[in-house]
């Protein structure tokens, strides 16, 4: 089957020789500056996962992919963002992680909130990576803002922005562009073209250049 989400225009399923299965209308409601939405679904164990972030009413659905219909839906306080959920693997569990002005955690069975962290930044578009030890995670920068990324432990729970982050770094200039976690390494482009490399175990910046 082929997944295809077009934001407030609905969400549609087709099978291989183009035969539209069904279709979800989940309304429409305002976007940043009309901008319109950014964030694509992602299917883990035939569960499609949509960030459903507005100005107006936001909520993290989870939807039957062979059916369309709502497993569960959880509201979120939070304005419109463009990133795309995320399935963390980690060693303890398996998270639903979104970004926002504070990063949230969701069981994916059930839509309960595991844990929270206060993000900052202001461009809420980058995604984030992760891998059994740890998340990265963060916002682009603003005008006024400087972006920082974290690196998240496994197995928490609650509130986190004041501890079981085990290293922020506000040299990676994160921008738009997701990070990519490669052999122990992330690359991070920033806004401006330029590339920073750092140790993801400790945040280490190894270099920074255009």
């Amino acid at each position: 089957r082929v997944f295809a989400y077009f934001g407030m225009h609905g969400l549609y399923c087709y099978d291989m020789e183009g035969k539209l299965l069904w279709q979800k209308d989940y309304g429409v409601n305002y976007t940043q500056r009309g901008w319109g939405t950014g964030s694509s679904p992602i299917l883990y164990k035939n569960v499609l996962y949509i960030q459903y972030d507005n100005d107006e009413n936001s909520s993290i659905i989870a939807i039957n992919a062979a059916t369309g219909d709502e497993k569960w839906r959880v509201k979120r306080d939070e304005k419109t963002t463009y990133s795309t959920p995320y399935i963390w693997k980690n060693k303890i569990r398996t998270e639903l992680v979104t970004c926002g002005k504070t990063a949230r955690s969701y069981d994916p069975e059930t839509g309960k909130l595991l844990w929270e962290l206060k993000a900052g930044g202001e461009q809420v578009i980058p995604s984030p990576v992760g891998n059994e030890e740890l998340l990265f995670i963060g916002n682009a920068a603003g005008r006024e803002t400087k972006a920082k990324l974290f690196a998240v432990k496994a197995g928490l729970d609650g509130d986190i922005t004041n501890s079981g982050v085990a290293w922020v770094s506000e040299e990676s200039g994160l921008g738009n562009p997701s990070p990519l976690l490669y052999k122990g390494r992330l690359y991070v482009i920033g806004g401006k073209g330029e590339i920073a490399v750092l140790d993801a175990a400790t945040g280490a910046l190894k270099y920074q250049k255009r």
